[in-house]
């Protein structure tokens, strides 16, 4: 769990600011900047398991993240933050915001030019399908198991590729490993 120290007025806490601070549907917290949050202001911006955050703005705009683990932090106003309704899994809703059907109500909804952007009210307009409970722990847990063998699969090929990358100079020192030209 990060935090820093306690102070009278209150914790000290890491704050995700921006979707930037996710890489790969991971956050390297140690990397994340810590504010002063009065305990006052926790319950409005404080993170639990289960949150999805949205990017709010710039050529990320609808990028989400699921946070799963218990972590002392809070979000900054880049992001949306989206609680799940009791009829609704996290893990599920999560999932289907890496569909190419949330993607397209994305772009649909997205506003200004060059610095594309959502709001929450665009956020809350978006269809989701709401099969009922057991049906989106069945499907959140076969996309699960598809997402960790297509991961799998992907390692598997970048190994191959750079294989592949790394046989020219192999075969160069091969040839001509113990060449030394004339003085």
């Amino acid at each position: 769990m990060v935090t820093k120290s306690l102070n009278r007025f209150g914790d000290i806490l890491t704050e995700l600011q921006q979707i930037t601070d996710i890489q790969n549907g991971q956050v390297d917290w140690d990397k994340v900047p810590y504010c002063d949050c009065p305990v006052s202001e926790r319950g409005k911006y404080f993170l639990v398991p289960g949150d999805i955050l949205f990017a709010r703005t710039g050529a990320t705009t609808g990028k989400s993240f699921l946070l799963e683990d218990e972590i002392q932090a809070v979000f900054a106003s880049y992001l949306i933050r989206l609680r799940a309704r009791p009829d609704i899994r996290p893990k599920f809703a999560y999932l289907f915001f890496q569909t190419p059907q949330y993607w397209q109500q994305v772009a649909a909804g997205r506003r200004g030019g060059a610095q594309p952007n959502m709001n929450a009210e665009l956020l809350a307009n978006i269809v989701l399908p709401v099969p009922p409970l057991s049906t989106q722990d069945k499907l959140a847990d076969q996309l699960d198991a598809r997402l960790a063998h297509a991961e799998k699969a992907q390692t598997a090929a970048q190994a191959q590729l750079d294989a592949i990358a790394a046989l020219p100079g192999a075969l160069l020192e091969q040839v001509f490993g113990g060449f030394e030209p004339p003085a």
